[in-house]
Parts: C-alpha cells; sequence; structure tokens
C-alpha cells in the first residue's frame, strides 16, 4: 500500500527479503548513481520503488516499539493517618472521594466530568472497613455506564493482593484487612478509522472532614502504581494505516458505500510494530525545481525485532553515507510514560 502525492508514503511490512515475492516484503539496494533504492510489494502484489538520494536525507529515526506503549494509569487512595481516632474513622464525618475525568469524549481539554464515591462513618469503623465500602460506593455510582472507564480493587495489607469490586460485588465476602484502594484506567473501545484510542485521564480526590475543629484532608496525595495492563501501539498504526490509504480517494474509506473499494488492512491492532521514519526531500530538473519533502515510514512486527533490524542491517551496509545506528531494536530504551 502506498499513498500518491502526499507528503507522508505508509508501509507495513511482513518481512524483508530480497526476493520480493510476497505482499508486504520489502528491500533495500543502492543504484548505480548512489542512491538508496527502497522495493516494495504492495497489497495489490505490485512492487513500487523509493529512489532516495542520500545527500537529500534530512533525518530518519527508528523508534522501537515499546517506545510507544504505555500501561493503563492507576493509583493507590490511602487514608491519612494522622486523622483517625485510634486507628478509626472519625464517627459521624462524610467522607467523600471526587473523581475527575478529564475530557474523555468530550470537546476540549477543559471540559470535566466528577463521580463520587461517599462513605459515612459511624462507630469503630475501620480503616479497612472504609475501604470495602468506599470501593463499593465507587464501583456502584461508576457501574452505570454502559461502557466501563474505571476500575476499583481493594489492596490486601498481607501481600498486597488486589480484589476486584464492582457494583454486583457482595460486600459480605470482602471479608480480608485491607490497607488501600487501587483506581485503575479501563482500556476504551476502538474502532478502525472511526473511533480512535482514547485514555481515560483522570484525578482522585480526598475531600475534607473535620478533625480536632479543623478541615484537613481525609487521604494522602493519591500514589501513582503500575497498572495491570500494557497499551501498545497496534490500533494507532493500523488508523495509520487506514487514513494514509485513505488519501488515495475517499472510496477507499468507504465514502459512497456500497459502491466503494474495500480496504485491505495489513496491520493487526493487537499487536506492537517497529517503527523506521525516513525524511527527505525532491528536487526535480529543469522547472521542476520545488524542494517537496516526504517521508516514508515503514511499520514493522515487534516480534523480535528481527525484520526491522533486517533493514537497518541492509540499509547500513549500503555504506552511502547516512547509517542508522546499528541494533537498534535490539535492546529498546524504557517506555515513554
Amino acid at each position: 500500500m502506498n499513498t500518491q502525492n502526499q507528503i507522508r508514503q505508509f508501509l507495513p511490512v511482513s518481512s524483508y527479503s530480497g526476493d520480493l515475492n510476497a505482499v508486504g516484503q520489502v528491500a533495500v539496494t543502492a543504484t548505480k548513481e548512489g542512491e538508496y533504492n527502497v522495493q516494495y510489494v504492495d497489497s495489490t502484489g505490485k512492487v513500487i520503488s523509493f529512489v532516495i538520494p542520500a545527500k537529500s536525507i534530512l533525518w530518519k529515526k527508528a523508534t522501537p516499539a515499546n517506545k510507544m506503549e504505555d500501561t493503563v494509569k492507576a493509583v493507590l487512595v490511602t487514608l491519612n493517618e494522622d486523622y483517625l481516632d485510634d486507628d478509626n474513622l472519625i464517627c459521624g464525618q462524610d467522607y467523600e472521594l471526587r473523581i475527575r475525568i478529564n475530557s474523555l469524549y468530550w470537546d476540549t481539554d477543559y471540559t470535566w466530568g466528577y463521580k463520587y464515591g461517599i462513605v459515612h462513618a459511624t462507630k469503630n469503623m475501620t480503616a479497612s472497613d472504609f475501604y470495602v465500602k468506599m470501593a463499593m460506593s465507587l464501583a456502584k455510582n461508576f457501574g452505570r455506564y454502559e461502557t466501563p472507564m474505571l476500575k476499583f480493587y481493594v489492596k490486601a495489607s498481607a501481600g498486597g493482593t488486589l480484589t476486584e469490586v464492582t457494583a454486583t460485588t457482595n460486600e459480605s465476602t470482602l471479608n480480608g484487612t485491607y490497607n488501600g484502594i487501587v483506581i485503575e484506567e479501563v482500556e476504551q473501545p476502538w474502532r478502525l478509522g472511526t473511533m480512535p484510542q482514547t485514555r481515560v485521564d483522570f484525578i482522585a480526590i480526598p475531600d475534607t472532614i473535620i478533625y480536632s475543629g479543623e478541615e484537613v484532608a481525609w487521604g494522602n496525595e493519591p500514589e501513582k502504581i503500575d497498572g495491570s495492563t500494557t497499551i501498545g501501539n497496534g490500533k494507532k498504526v493500523a488508523d495509520m494505516e487506514y487514513f494514509y490509504h485513505g488519501e488515495r480517494g475517499d472510496y477507499n474509506r468507504e465514502a459512497a458505500w456500497p459502491n466503494n473499494w474495500p480496504l485491505v488492512t495489513q496491520i493487526d491492532p493487537s499487536k506492537s510494530y517497529d517503527l523506521i521514519d525516513i525524511h527527505w526531500y525532491w528536487i526535480g530538473n529543469n522547472h521542476a525545481i520545488q524542494r517537496s519533502e516526504k517521508d516514508l515510514t515503514l511499520a514493522f512486527d515487534s516480534t523480535s525485532h528481527t525484520e526491522a533490524n533486517a533493514f537497518l542491517d541492509a540499509w547500513n551496509d549500503l555504506e552511502l553515507g547516512t547509517d542508522f545506528e546499528a541494533d537498534a531494536f535490539a535492546n529498546p530504551a524504557e517506555p515513554l510514560n
């Protein structure tokens, strides 16, 4: 697949092979003039070429898949022990936890939504009892949404085991000893080309109680912890394939359905992809002296990074003066958070 007369050319690569006899294969050689010749088998089985003069390359980069991965957001909410009454909650006080959802499915970065959990403290209510009741309150309030936004867990004092709490959880089954509540983002629905991958950006805010005549926040600053799920870049790369293919004409984006051309995709959104970007410019002869800048993006399945490294090795072996870092995908850096 290749976009025509556009700034970016996007190639979903299945493997590196000089044979070029299967869809998605790519190879790179040098021309007699000392130019890079990137050849690729498109979705129709045709071999297309990108001739890139080494002197025209402005920059290039190799991006490992896990630099574009992230874990779901999760925070640990705990009571401030300075404001307990002999390890129990202050009887008669209302403990409110505000959850602010930032701009999820809304139009601007300044549109927030709030949901609440609340617990009325009774005589001799322990911290463990409080965590169970607060998690139940949050789960019931958020359980009204057809599409879940957050998950809620109680954290065991011994071993730190997390037990998920939902709107249908029987409270009597939560009979352990707990020392905190974990609130975790839920990965949102995604549809190719129509519903982008959306993150749930939330903030947990413990409200105030009255302690010894003073208004104080009942909880510690929520602690950011590692989430249980990793969000890869497969869905974003799949959207890239969809939209850059669509630049060949809206019929490729299902416009005028059913009189459209069906989109044949090669990216698997459940996987993660290494990306190689090459940015260069083209200058023609005589009157065609414009300096047209272009990008070539190649997407490789990140499993073992074999195919991406094979492309880089072949590129570097040409020794045309614009080498990539050797084994750029061998030991990828930590994810960008």
